[in-house]
This record gives structure tokens, sequence and C-alpha cells, in this order.
């Protein structure tokens, strides 16, 4: 199957300042877990090297994401229109050290 098809990108879907707002916030970032058939592992090869954390309705920027996201989805099921969205759950953020 050939997913990259299914993969879109939506050109200022974020604004600026809200993106360099959520870069600068102080998030409890945490090391990503990875997963795999078997289960959760602490070490692969495969391992993407990130920190991750949930962005929930009363952490900061979440009424701000939340739009962003919604805006994305609409584009998305325009392109798609078998896809819908049933249910929002929180956010989660990965932050990548740089050139990763």
């Amino acid at each position: 199957m050939d997913v990259e098809k299914y993969i879109g990108y939506y050109k200022n879907a974020v604004p600026d300042v809200l993106c360099q707002n959520i870069m600068n916030y102080n998030y409890n970032f945490q090391p990503s877990s990875y997963a795999n058939h078997k289960g959760k592992t602490d070490n692969s090869d495969e391992r993407v090297r990130m920190d991750e954390c949930w962005i929930s309705k009363n952490t900061a920027y979440y009424k701000d994401i939340k739009p962003c996201f919604e805006y994305a989805c609409r584009k998305y099921s325009a392109e798609f229109p078998l896809f819908s969205v049933q249910h929002m759950t929180d956010f989660w953020i990965n932050r990548y050290s740089q050139g990763g």
C-alpha cells in the first residue's frame, strides 16, 4: 500500500507565533517510549529519538491548538471524503532534537 498519498500537509494551519509559543513553553516533556508487536521495549535501533508530552484541556495552548487541528481535519476530509473524526482526544506533541 502506498501510504504517502494519504499524508496531508496544510501550509499555515498553525500560526508561526503559536508554534514559537509552544516550542518555548516549559511542558513536562519525557523521553519517548517505543513499542513493537511484542509490546513496550526500552531499546531499538528503529526507535526515533524524541521527547513527548500530552496537551490536555487544562494545559497551556490547548485552546489554541484545537482549532488548528480541526482546520487540518476539514481540509483532509475534503481530499478524502471517507475520512471523518468521531471523537477528538488530547493532543500529543513530539519534540525532536535539532536535525532529528
